[in-house]
């Protein structure tokens, strides 16, 4: 006997769903809703927007929260999966800038990568912006992007935009995560009793060092990555004007000893409402980093070859893995190198849009991108003798010391003019 208190749901595909209490009645009459919520979508496209409805192209949308969500240093990264035709593979290098893929390759001239595009400004890079800063991500899919913004485009369009303040008393957000990262699957290793009896088997004549050694060379390389990120923001404003501002603060150390990421963030929005038709908006953003790097494939490469009967070190030596095997330690590899990489970016654009018809917009807009890039390595001197090496001999030395040095600027303007007309029988859209 059914429940004279149930309540039924009822749903179907593309129809609201709804919950409709039972109170003993024997018959009920159902009117679904359609839900077209989806369609009425408005997204960025070139330098407008629409509806989803009214678009012929495929595009694809994301929120800002649905990417801050994760604990990630770029935006890219948080939408990995989300994105129907967009390919996301990331080292998980801290600082790595992701390598991302839409629709596959579409130009062989202009690169593999999408173009990004941040509140007008036109990049190849988008480490810079924080999560936290982003309102919506919007993807064009089709090559008919080239249209708007040339052969840069063939490759998709990521276009990016940015939180701004809204009329009211000022709203204060802080948020944080604190989290480690570390591998998920460590790849097992022989032992040195494992690895003698290998050896023993594969050639009787090969001579095995007798260090009294077990090394595990994964266990000393990898490490548990802390990672943090903290953000505060001020928004608020009045119809007269509009302000958002944030600061992030983010570290990523990574699983690799002495690997690390350290990434600082600011970023002001503004807009003034001059007079009823007419406003001008600026938006800027700085950010800093420092990146402590590694050669990922070459530690990794010996790490993994590398014998567990030598010693990693002992006694303020290295083993020698190169004098027993065709292989360099690959913690000395790490110890003797300092390569440091310091970035700072300044983005913005600022532009005046003037409406003498309720359907006429006149934009005047001007944008700039400057970035100040300094990378110093250092390779220190060390000899395969004994005042290394437990052991003189082998191929892994570098007699000499080498620092380099590396100082990069570039800057780049854009100003674009844009009139818009959007008018039907029906009024203005």
């Amino acid at each position: 006997m059914t429940d004279p208190n149930a309540v039924l749901i009822f749903s179907f595909l593309g129809y609201t769903p709804q919950e409709v209490p039972l109170n003993g009645r024997a018959t009920i009459d159902i009117v679904m809703e359609s839900s077209a919520s989806e369609l009425n979508q408005v997204v960025v496209i070139g330098y407008g927007t629409r509806r989803k409805r009214d678009l012929t192209g495929s595009v694809g949308s994301i929120s800002g929260e649905a990417i801050a969500a994760q604990p990630v240093n770029t935006a890219t990264q948080g939408v990995q999966g989300k994105l129907a035709g967009v390919q996301i593979i990331s080292s998980g290098a801290p600082g790595s800038q992701p390598q991302v893929r839409v629709r596959g390759t579409g130009s062989m001239l202009a690169g593999a990568e999408p173009l990004y595009v941040v509140d007008g400004v036109l990049t190849n890079d988008i480490r810079n912006i924080n999560t936290a800063d982003i309102l919506t991500m919007d993807v064009l899919k089709d090559a008919s992007a080239s249209a708007i913004y040339g052969v840069r485009a063939a490759n998709g369009v990521i276009i990016i935009t940015t939180k701004r303040g809204r009329a009211g008393q000022m709203e204060v957000s802080y948020n944080m995560t604190v989290g480690w990262r570390e591998v998920a699957k460590q790849v097992k290793m022989a032992n040195s009793a494992q690895y003698t009896d290998y050896l023993k088997d594969a050639g009787p004549a090969v001579t095995i060092p007798d260090f009294n050694a077990n090394s595990d060379w994964y266990d000393a390389l990898l490490r548990k990555g802390f990672q943090q990120t903290h953000n505060i923001s001020l928004s608020g404003g009045s119809e007269k004007f509009l302000y958002y501002f944030n600061a992030g603060y983010l570290v990523d150390e990574g699983i690799v000893r002495t690997n690390k990421y350290d990434r600082f963030t600011l970023r002001s929005n503004n807009e003034w409402n001059i007079a009823k038709n007419l406003k001008f908006v600026a938006q800027v953003s700085y950010m800093h980093n420092t990146t402590q790097n590694v050669n990922l494939a070459e530690v990794y490469n010996n790490t993994y070859r590398a014998a567990p009967v030598i010693p990693i070190t002992r006694d303020g030596k290295y083993g020698n893995t190169s004098a027993f095997q065709n292989v360099g330690n690959s913690i000395l590899s790490i110890d003797k190198v300092n390569d440091l990489y310091k970035e700072n970016r300044l983005q913005g654009t600022g532009y005046l849009e003037y409406s003498p018809r309720e359907f006429l917009k006149l934009r005047s807009s001007i944008s700039g991108n400057q970035g100040f890039q300094n990378r110093r390595r250092y390779n220190a001197a060390f000899l395969n003798d004994e005042s290394t090496f437990l052991v003189a001999g082998g191929n892994q030395q570098r007699p000499e010391s080498q620092l380099t040095m590396v100082k990069e600027e570039g800057t780049e303007w854009i100003w674009d003019n844009t009139v818009t007309f959007q008018k039907n029988s029906t009024g203005t859209i």
